[in-house]
């Protein structure tokens, strides 16, 4: 856990906003499908 919370702390460094990288994070989780689980990455990224 220590891991992502380091890799969250580097992108909120460089201007991610932290709540939305957290609620992607949370969703791309508890996705039930490999379809939902790319989809919550993309926007990830995007």
């Amino acid at each position: 856990m220590q891991r992502l919370e380091t890799k969250i702390g580097q992108f909120i460094a460089d201007g991610v906003d932290e709540h939305q990288l957290r609620s992607s994070l949370s969703k791309a989780s508890r996705s039930r499908s490999r379809a939902t689980l790319i989809q919550e990455c993309e926007k990830l990224i995007s």
